[in-house]
This record gives structure tokens, C-alpha cells and sequence, in this order.
């Protein structure tokens, strides 16, 4: 009996000592180990404490709550175990009927798939967020699916940091969580480049980026085809985007960057020609994104150059939404057109009709009209404030820019050289740097040139135009050595991706000379 009674008293305690209600059901207060061993725990008074009618009473109400949820657990189960009997596809159907999980997943999954390609849901759904497919919303939906029916792992809580990242506090939770479930996964490296972003240490962003990843870590290709575009970085742009699957649901995110990325890599035409062919395929938010940083730099302050297609297209999609004049670089654009081509009464006008745009936008707009209407030393030193104090970084380069088109003396290049040495934002240090080397090759300082070249390229290697006039500076400096060892590089690098380059005389004339003399490798 004391062996009974002792082995179901122990088997009760592990079933959470939900038997012990008899306790508040039995005559005699006896539990269901008493029973089974026929004992008795008797009491020292004299007087029996029975049950009273409102401990049964609780008890019973108690008993039934925990049965109504022991049998809808139970019966849940029957039915995902019935769907799952009847097929994957009914069971994704009967949650995206409810509206609990988002169709665009689902279809790039089954795209997927009819590849040969295995991805988790929520890698598909992360996937599809990097590539700007679905919105904050679906994402959430798919992460509250994620949590409620998958067994939880790191990626989980990599996207839900991805769902809260307005609240950084509650954000940056779930990214320190995404390590502790699993420090070796991709999504763990993930939220360290995301850390890492945020501290702009772009070396080491890069550094993780180009470790090996696990077969198919679909969602950190696409991120990194974004970074490495954004750092201007065409030749690992390119190469990551190689390993984004080619299918419906990412076809435009392909497009875009395939031509983003044949400019970068000199392959002019065939950008424009990408951007002309999926134009009527994009919504008004994708031309406008392709068609912006197309233009830009189409113009880079050539004003002739705002009738090309691609402005062309800008213009039109932007003055149909004039929501997106709140947009940085949208504004900037819009306002390098009317500092080209509008007098001084109409830039003034085009100011006040347009109070919409950001406040960057607004303090260098009444810099160019400052300028326009023949106050430059005004302008000048407002653009200067702008470019050293200025918060917003799109007009900072902006107004640099609009610096180095009014530097006419060696003394106000100088300054401007000086102010690109002291800067300490890596990323506009350098496109401040390409800057200062084609204004430098145009009056022939070539000493600048190979200077400038020189410390950009620690960093990162320079794009394909900017080598073109380090090299061909060096050469006019009788630095043969340098000039072999880079002209080499650049072949070689050149014939890796099949640069076409694009016509400039100056340029190709002096590139004759060389191919002269060392020979086209």
C-alpha cells in the first residue's frame, strides 16, 4: 500500500497535480493515490472535514475549464494533422483565407519550389520584405503565423525585429534574441551587419557579408545586393544578385538592380534599355525609385541632359504624386532642374509653390535662389554651412557639389579639398572624392587626380570611369610603374564584367596612347 500510494503520488505531481481537485470532490477527502491504494489520511480532530457544496462546486467549474481547453488543443490538432493528410496547399489555402498569412508569399514559395528551390516560409516572406515586394503588414502577419504554429528559431525573432524597427528599444530585444537561439545561423550574422549598420561601420559590414553563407540564404543575398549598391560597390552588387533566384516575384527587383547595376559598371545603354523595357511592367513607386537615381546621374549637373528619357520619366511620375516631393533626393532632383534651366523670378517662384519639400530641401532651394538672383558670396557661405553642419546627407553632397561648379580659383578648390580631408562620413567622403577627381581632371591638375584616387582606393576599389582618369593621370605625371601596374588591373577587371565604356573623347584619345604603348591585355 505504501509503495502504491508513494508511485501515484508521484505520478500526480507530474502531471501538474491536477488530480489533487479530488481533494474538494471526495466524502472523505481522498485523493486519487488514497484510493488506488485503499488509505486514508484520518485526521486528529474528532470532527470529519467534509467537503462543503462551494468547494465542489469551484472544483467542478475548474475541472471543466481545463477539459474545454485540453479538447480544442486536441481537436486542433486533429484538424492541422488532417490538412497536413490532405496536402501542404490546403493547409497554406485555409490561412490565407482567414487573412492570417499574405498570398504573395505564398506564390513565391510554390515559385520557388517548381525550382527545385526548398526555402522556409519565413525566409520567403523575409526575402520578399528586403526586396520592397511586401509591406511592413504582410510581414507581420507571416511573423504572427511563424510564432504560433512553427517550432521558434533564430530567423523568427530576426524578423520580428525587422516588424518593430519604429521602436528601436524593443527592436534591438529581438536582435540580441536571434544570437541567443542560435549564434551560428545566418540570421544571427544578419543581425549582427544590422548592428553593424547602425554603427556605420561599413568595413566590417562588408567583411561579414563576404563570409561564406548556407545554401540558400535567400534573404541575406538580397539585403546585401542592396548594401553593396547603396556603397556603390557594382562588381559584389552584381555577384549577389546572381544568387537571387530569377522568378515572377522578383523579377522587378531584379530589373531595378541590374540596371543600377550595368551603370555603375559603365554598361550605359544597356541600363537604359532595362529601365525602357519594364517601365509599363513598374508600379509608379518603381519607376520612380529607377528613374530617380538614373537621372541623377544622367545630370550631375549637366543640364542639358534632364531631356533624357529617364528624367523624362521622373519627372512626369513624380509630378503625378506629389507625395514624393517629401522625399530627400526626390526634391533634390527636382530642384537641380530648375537651378539649370529657370531664371531667377521662376526659381523664386518655384519656392514658394512648393513648401512640401523637407526642410534640407528648403535651406539649400533658398541658397540657389540666393545665388540666382547674383548674392554668391551668401550663397556661398550657405552652402558651405550646409555642407559642413548640415544634417540631411543628400543635400550635404548637394550642396558640395553646387560648391565645386562655383569654384573658379585654385584657392576656393583648395578649401573644398580640405573640407573632403576632414570629413569623417566615409560614404560622403567618397562621393565628395569622385567629385573632386573629375573637376580636378577637367582643369588638368593631375597631381589632385592620383592623390585623391589613391586614398579613395584604400578604402574601396574605384569605380571604372574614376580609374580610367587615375590611370591616365599618372601616365601625364611619367609614373610608368604605377601607370602598368593599375592599367593591368583594370583590364583585367574590365574583361571580368564586359565594360562598355562610355564616350568621352578626351578620355579615349589618352587611353589610344596607352593601349599604344603597353598593348590592350
Amino acid at each position: 500500500q505504501v509503495f502504491l500510494r508513494t508511485l501515484f503520488l508521484l505520478l500526480q505531481s507530474l502531471l501538474g497535480g491536477l488530480s489533487f481537485l479530488s481533494f474538494f470532490l471526495n466524502q472523505r477527502r481522498r485523493m486519487i493515490h488514497d484510493q488506488i491504494s485503499e488509505t486514508m489520511v484520518v485526521g486528529q480532530s474528532e470532527n470529519e472535514s467534509f467537503p462543503h457544496w462551494i468547494e465542489k462546486r469551484l472544483a467542478h467549474l475548474v475541472l471543466g475549464f481545463l477539459s474545454v481547453i485540453l479538447l480544442s488543443v486536441f481537436f486542433s490538432q486533429m484538424f492541422f494533422l488532417y490538412q497536413g493528410m490532405q496536402g501542404k496547399g490546403a493547409y497554406v489555402d485555409y490561412f490565407e483565407n482567414k487573412g492570417l498569412i499574405c498570398s504573395e508569399v505564398t506564390d513565391a514559395q510554390r515559385e520557388l519550389e517548381a525550382e527545385s528551390l526548398e526555402h522556409e516560409r519565413l525566409e520567403v516572406a523575409l526575402a520578399l520584405f528586403g526586396s520592397q515586394t511586401i509591406d511592413e503588414k504582410c510581414l507581420k502577419k507571416e511573423v504572427d503565423h511563424y510564432f504560433r504554429y512553427e517550432t521558434i528559431g533564430s530567423m523568427g525573432y530576426l524578423a520580428k525585429s525587422f516588424v518593430f524597427s519604429e521602436s528601436a528599444a524593443q527592436s534591438d530585444a529581438y536582435l540580441a534574441q536571434t544570437c541567443k537561439v542560435n549564434r551560428n545561423s545566418d540570421s544571427c550574422r544578419l543581425s549582427r551587419i544590422v548592428e553593424l549598420w547602425g554603427q556605420e561601420k561599413w568595413g566590417l559590414v562588408k567583411k561579414e557579408f563576404m563570409r561564406p553563407w548556407k545554401e540558400g540564404s535567400l534573404y541575406a543575398h538580397i539585403l546585401a545586393v542592396r548594401h553593396f549598391l547603396n556603397r556603390e560597390d557594382f562588381k559584389n552588387a552584381q555577384m549577389f544578385l546572381s544568387k537571387v533566384p530569377q522568378g515572377t516575384m522578383f523579377s522587378h527587383f531584379h530589373a531595378i538592380h541590374k540596371a543600377k547595376v550595368q551603370w555603375g559598371l559603365g554598361q550605359h545603354q544597356q541600363a537604359r534599355a532595362i529601365a525602357s523595357v519594364f517601365a509599363s511592367q513598374f508600379d509608379d513607386e518603381q519607376n520612380l525609385s529607377l528613374s530617380q537615381w538614373l537621372c541623377e546621374r544622367e545630370t550631375n549637373f549637366q543640364c542639358q541632359n534632364f531631356t533624357t528619357e529617364s528624367c523624362n520619366v521622373f519627372k512626369k511620375v513624380a509630378f503625378e504624386n506629389p507625395v514624393s516631393f517629401k522625399s530627400e533626393k526626390v526634391s533634390r532632383l527636382l530642384i537641380r532642374e530648375q537651378v539649370c534651366h529657370s531664371s531667377k523670378g521662376a526659381l523664386a517662384k518655384f519656392q514658394e509653390s512648393n513648401r512640401t519639400f523637407p526642410q534640407a530641401a528648403q535651406e539649400y532651394l533658398s541658397s540657389m535662389v540666393m545665388f540666382k538672383v547674383g548674392h554668391h558670396k551668401a550663397a556661398k557661405n550657405k552652402l558651405m554651412e550646409i555642407a559642413i553642419l548640415g544634417k540631411s546627407k543628400v543635400f550635404r553632397q548637394e550642396a558640395f557639389l553646387q560648391l565645386l561648379q562655383a569654384s573658379h580659383t585654385q584657392k576656393e578648390l583648395n578649401d573644398l579639398v580640405l573640407l573632403w580631408n576632414k570629413e569623417e562620413d566615409d560614404q560622403i567622403k567618397r562621393k565628395w572624392g569622385r567629385e573632386l577627381i573629375l573637376t580636378f581632371f577637367k582643369h588638368q591638375k593631375m597631381k589632385w587626380v592620383a592623390k585623391i584616387g589613391e586614398e579613395l582606393a584604400k578604402a574601396q576599389p574605384l569605380e571604372y570611369d574614376d580609374m580610367r582618369r587615375v590611370i591616365v593621370a599618372r601616365y601625364v605625371l611619367g609614373q610608368k610603374k604605377k601607370v602598368k601596374e593599375l592599367y593591368d588591373q583594370f583590364f583585367r577587371e574590365s574583361k571580368k564584367v564586359e565594360v562598355r565604356f562610355p564616350a568621352s573623347l578626351d578620355l579615349d584619345k589618352s587611353f589610344k596612347q596607352l593601349q599604344y604603348e603597353f598593348g590592350d591585355l
